[in-house]
């Protein structure tokens, strides 16, 4: 038998072995579309894996709906699976600060700071404040956000007790000099509820908040805002709007003493309360809201938080400031002694949206009427929304508390 070698060139050789092939992948199309269907899909699903476990398991999840036709069962319980594979590692990841979103390192270091929709824990719209997304942080730009609950023990030192309010004491009074202080009820004449009897200001009314309730911040966050929906305005503004449904005549003043300078803050503060204690003369109480600022050495914020019915509050902090041979705040007893009160008053609805009072050596123009004190709820590490939370929650037992007095013979 006469043998016949064909001799290619290389060049030759390559085309005519890619013919080949072609006319092979052509017969099998011909034969068998859906074995070839099923060969390219695999090989899709397997690169896919390699790059997005999310993707994967949507490709699976629609191949498995074509196939459930066939009774093709083993392709279904691959599905299964890789549905258990994807849970699981979302969950053993949970935790991992690095795994936050689902972008890749490059794509973080250039990416914008948008909504990521990947992790959405936040379930607590409220009216007024928008529901906000997680956004994709780069990472030199990260740090924690811790979430504690600030609360303290009773040690006739650094913490004196008064029934079920903790006080922080950071000045040179004994323990048994703060018991006889309030032992000694507060006194106020509240004679009509329906003339102005509270007064909400704010000495630094751009405070704002955490824009996220997260595990992280973003470290170029200035927590200011000028936008009074934002800051502390609209935190006095809930307070204020519950406290009138009791029927108690409120006046909120939201000027922005902060703003465009910090400093001077009290000073033009100060002028405002006189300007309304001067014009209403009935005023009783004065209300100065502010949000704590927490930032630890490691660069990590603090946010104050309870947890009520697994809804989230910012804890409130009551400052009633003590007088001194320097600080010269004539009736800060009657002061320290409505901070008690109303701590007390707050406790009896929830013991844990209170943070101890403090009483230290302070100024804070609270000398100007007996009934005046600030309000630190939450600090910067909160959102917004927890502090609105907490303005709402406190306002019952504070025109509980004002309207016993008006009811009082005192």
């Amino acid at each position: 038998m006469c043998k016949i070698k064909l001799m290619f060139s290389k060049p030759l050789k390559k085309k005519f072995s890619t013919f080949l092939i072609s006319i092979c992948v052509i017969i099998i199309l011909l034969l068998g579309h859906n074995i070839t269907y099923r060969v390219l899909e695999k090989t899709a699903i397997l690169s896919t894996a390699i790059i997005s476990p999310k993707t994967t398991f949507c490709v699976l999840k629609e191949s498995c709906t074509k196939e459930s036709a066939t009774n093709d069962k083993p392709l279904a319980q691959k599905v299964t699976q890789a549905e258990a594979i994807l849970q699981n590692k979302e969950e053993n990841n949970a935790n991992d600060e690095s795994y936050l979103h689902l972008k890749t390192e490059k794509e973080e270091d250039n990416a914008p700071l948008e909504p990521n929709t990947s992790k959405q824990e936040n379930n607590m719209p409220i009216e007024g404040v928008d529901k906000k997304l997680s956004p994709v942080i780069p990472q030199e730009y990260r740090a924690r956000l811790v979430t504690e609950h600030f609360g303290g023990t009773y040690d006739g030192n650094m913490f004196s007790k008064k029934g079920d309010v903790l006080i922080r004491n950071y000045t040179k009074l004994h323990d048994e000099e703060i018991t006889e202080i309030l032992s000694t009820p507060f006194k106020a004449k509240v004679k009509d509820i329906t003339k102005p009897t509270v007064l909400i200001y704010h000495t630094h009314t751009t405070e704002s908040f955490e824009e996220y309730d997260s595990d992280v911040y973003d470290t170029r966050n200035t927590w200011r805002s000028t936008d009074n929906t934002k800051n502390m305005a609209y935190v006095g503004e809930a307070l204020a709007s519950e406290l009138k449904k009791y029927g108690i005549n409120v006046i909120h003043d939201v000027t922005q003493h902060d703003y465009p300078s910090y400093n001077g803050s009290y000073e033009r503060s100060r002028e405002t309360v006189k300007k309304y204690l001067d014009e209403y003369p009935e005023i009783i109480f004065t209300i100065d809201i502010h949000r704590d600022g927490i930032v630890r050495k490691d660069k990590s914020v603090v946010k104050p938080t309870a947890i009520i019915d697994g809804k989230k509050y910012a804890q409130l902090m009551i400052i009633a400031p003590c007088g001194n041979s320097q600080i010269k705040v004539p009736r800060w007893k009657e002061n320290f002694r409505l901070a008690v009160e109303l701590s007390q008053r707050i406790s009896n609805e929830n013991k844990d949206i209170m943070r101890p009072v403090f009483l230290a050596h302070r100024f804070y123009n609270l000398d100007l009427r007996t009934g005046s004190l600030l309000f630190e709820i939450g600090s910067n590490g909160n959102t917004l929304e927890e502090a609105v939370n907490t303005a709402k929650f406190i306002a019952k037992p504070i025109a509980e508390y004002i309207i016993c007095l008006s009811n009082s013979k005192n």
